[in-house]
């Protein structure tokens, strides 16, 4: 009885070491295929190189007559990532973490027909495929990259070497060439002025464009030159204000004195001072100016002597 439970206990021991690999391993799987093997960025010799402007999906196409058909060759190229299963139709796709998808498609008369979809590298099947880069020979400026990790029926080296040829005219991110396709390897070249090597004149640049300098401070102004501007302009605002509403009540004040004048003259046949409004008033206003002037001397003068005025 006693060997029993040790024997169960036991397979159920191997049996959660074994869940727990393949778990392991599963999880190791999904993360290889969602890394790429090149990601565009590189170092070689202390100089840098950066493709990641290439990122996303291109196009080189071949056109070949077999007869009695034509056989179209198109390739599906992202050499800085996987690529994007969305953006391509559902009958042309190749695998999860395909870098560059080669499809082949034959047209017979009124018959197309897709015979050959093709994962030439990437991180296939858990797989990381890798690449290796190095810088171009001939005296050409620019990488070579051959990426690896391409299976496809019973071939499982396949691959692709892209040479990235510097040329600081072109400023298109789509000018393939279609070198030459043996059934396992792929050649391309690929000219871009984002080939070229890297100083430190287009690291600063890269900085400049995005922002990151600073504004230099201005120079021999002091904070108190700050304020008295401020006052300057407010008080300038201020004056500006009052002058246009007083020039408005003015001009406001004279339109009602022309327009009185006017009915006054064409509808009651007034002259002179009786056209003007409220004509009794103005008649009347030095008299009034002069006793009100006088008051205010009276009281003034009247407080002086105590509150007491004169008999």
């Amino acid at each position: 009885m006693m060997i029993r439970m040790f024997r169960s206990q036991r397979e159920l021991e191997v049996r959660k070491g074994s869940a727990m690999k393949a778990v392991y391993f599963g999880v190791l799987g999904v993360i290889s295929v969602a890394r790429a093997s090149f990601n565009c960025v590189t170092d070689i010799d202390g100089v840098e190189y950066d493709l990641r402007a290439l990122d996303g999906i291109h196009l080189v196409s071949e056109r070949q007559e077999t007869p009695p058909s034509t056989t179209n060759s198109t390739w599906y190229i992202n050499p800085c990532g996987r690529l994007d299963e969305s953006k391509i139709p559902k009958e042309e796709q190749c695998p999860a973490g395909t870098q560059i998808c080669g499809v082949k498609r034959v047209h017979l008369e009124k018959v197309d027909m897709i015979t050959e979809v093709i994962p030439v590298c990437g991180d296939l099947n858990g797989n990381q495929g890798g690449a290796k880069v190095s810088k171009l020979k001939d005296d050409k400026e620019g990488l070579q990259v051959e990426m690896l990790g391409g299976q496809w029926g019973g071939n499982k080296d396949l691959g692709a070497k892209i040479d990235f040829i510097c040329d600081k005219n072109e400023k298109s991110k789509d000018n393939i060439k279609f070198v030459g396709w043996d059934g396992k390897q792929l050649s391309l070249e690929w000219k871009t002025d984002v080939a070229c090597k890297r100083d430190n004149k287009d690291k600063d640049g890269d900085k400049g464009k995005d922002g990151d300098k600073k504004k230099e401070p201005e120079k021999d102004k002091k904070p108190e030159d700050d304020k008295d501007d401020d006052k300057k302009s407010d008080s300038g605002s201020s004056w500006g204000f009052f002058t246009w509403l007083f020039v408005l009540i003015v001009l406001a004040a004279a339109g009602y004195v022309i327009a009185s004048a006017w009915i006054n003259y064409n509808r009651y046949g007034l002259t002179g001072m009786d056209m003007l409004p409220q004509s009794d008033t103005v008649r009347d206003l030095p008299f009034l100016i002069r006793d009100f002037t006088r008051k205010i001397i009276n009281t003034f003068a009247g407080g002086n002597r105590g509150g007491y005025s004169a008999v």
